[in-house]
């Protein structure tokens, strides 16, 4: 139940931000692999290996491409 309240929420607010710039709003969504890479590394203490660092890197690049 909490989970299918969390889902509605995120679609709503995604479908809100839709409304601006589309460009923001696919920077903001590709950050969502982001999150768990860095979660992973800092609370389970998993290892930072090269798939990792090229997923933050190409996350890092796409900001730039978007100014």
């Amino acid at each position: 139940m909490l989970n299918g309240v969390f889902y509605f929420l995120m679609f709503y607010f995604f479908t809100l931000a839709l409304k601006g710039n589309l460009a923001v709003v696919y920077t903001i969504n590709s950050f969502s692999l982001l999150v768990p890479i860095i979660l992973s590394i800092f609370i389970y203490k998993e290892h930072f290996d090269m798939k990792k660092g090229i997923a933050i890197a190409l996350t890092i690049l796409s900001l730039f491409f978007f100014r």
